[in-house]
């Protein structure tokens, strides 16, 4: 085997690189070791639900997030929903959530959750305290703050990383009234026709030159919890443009090929609070008693979820998988590998398995993993398309065989 040099340039440009993300692993690294990422969730649970067809002996292994998809699923009666995020501040997150269905009123949950701020929280949050982990109370301890409404940061979505790019978002609008009317009337809009119409007139003026270059920054991206290795699939996935084509794509798909009126997730993104008539499931009131008698039924726990397979023995009927395969398949392919043994020795007979990608196709499990998944590719195209938040490259479903 000969050794061919690149040369100079070539090595440069190559070691570059290699030192660029490097250095984007170890911001994204620190940011996520040390902050609350999703402050809501981005995954459409309606998709989710409508696949996995859970009833009274479902039992759920995801991953947490900000908790809304772990209480909308309650809603199809599992037996157990067991969340898992290496971030203990999700899952203290989600903690709060259940501590407020088991001592608040729907009033008050409201407030918090639906509204993004509660005058009274201070002393709402001693009731509640005795009911949540140590290590979710000590976080909270110091947290209050994020649903006292101020000049600055008037919601709870505009705290944590993804809020704060959000509450930067709503800033540009403010600056610029004409956009942000149309923005508005966007959210209004009566037909996808009038998605798109209105869409074609803001596309431009939002993602101008200046927007674009900010959207390029790997800094942004991981404030957004996208890492390095995402940004790589997204780059190759759109060889053009990269992220704004990727962008393009995303918002055309949530903004003009899916009925807006319900589609939380862009309002609440928006405009930093939900409506009545826009927002998760866990927020409306026709659903407070039966998830207040439901939400025990929901366990976090801090650790990777390799780790916590390691180290049960129950098994599973469903297993939701957000994108975090993506960075594994990236960055430490042997975890990857160790996470899908662990997967399938805690599988109940056909469990299904469903996961997001960055990537327009997943192609980066490992042939010995597939052989044993009979993967659904016509469901998870058919509700790819359904998707309302429209950030994915693509939607991954299967049944475990074997």
């Amino acid at each position: 085997m000969y050794f061919v040099y690149p040369g100079p340039k070539a090595w440069v440009q190559s070691s570059g690189r290699r030192l660029l993300n490097g250095m984007n692993q170890k911001w994204f690294r620190r940011i996520h070791g040390s902050q609350l990422i999703y402050n809501t969730c981005w995954e459409d649970p309606r998709m989710d639900r409508s696949w996995m067809t859970m009833d009274a002996s479902s039992r759920v292994l995801m991953i947490t997030s900000a908790g809304c998809n772990a209480l909308d699923y309650l809603l199809d009666d599992p037996e157990k929903v067991v969340c898992v995020d290496m971030n203990y501040r999700q899952n203290a997150l989600l903690e709060l959530k259940k501590a407020v269905f088991k001592t608040l009123s729907y009033a008050d949950l409201w407030r918090l959750f639906g509204c993004g701020q509660h005058h009274s929280f201070e002393s709402l949050y001693l009731y509640m305290k005795p009911n949540l982990p140590a290590y979710a109370a000590r976080y909270w301890d110091e947290r209050q703050h994020y649903f006292r409404r101020n000049k600055v940061f008037p919601s709870f979505y505009f705290q944590g990383t993804s809020g704060k790019a959000a509450f930067c978002f709503h800033q540009f609008l403010k600056r610029s009234p004409r956009l942000r009317h149309t923005v508005m009337s966007l959210l209004e809009a009566d037909s996808l026709d009038d998605q798109a119409r209105i869409y074609a007139s803001i596309e431009p003026v939002l993602l101008n030159r200046l927007v674009c270059w900010f959207l390029k920054q790997p800094s942004l991206m991981t404030l957004l919890g996208v890492p390095t290795a995402q940004m790589d699939l997204i780059q190759s996935s759109y060889p053009n443009e990269g992220m704004i084509e990727h962008i393009k794509a995303s918002l055309r798909q949530a903004l003009t090929k899916t009925p807006i009126h319900d589609n939380y997730f862009w309002h609440v993104y928006i405009k930093g609070f939900y409506t009545r008539e826009c927002c998760p499931n866990y927020l409306k009131k026709e659903h407070h008693t039966l998830l207040k008698d439901r939400a025990a039924r929901i366990e976090t726990h801090t650790r990777s979820l390799t780790q916590y397979l390691q180290q049960t023995s129950e098994t599973f009927t469903h297993f939701v998988l957000l994108d975090h395969q993506d960075w594994l398949a990236h960055v430490a392919p042997e975890l990857l590998e160790e996470e899908w043994r662990e997967i399938f020795k805690h599988a109940a007979p056909g469990a299904k398995v469903l996961m997001r990608s960055a990537a327009r196709r997943i192609e980066f499990l490992p042939a010995w993993v597939t052989d044993r998944l009979s993967i659904d590719e016509a469901s998870a195209t058919e509700l790819h398309a359904l998707d309302r938040v429209g950030t994915y490259g693509c939607t991954f479903t299967a049944t475990i065989t074997s």
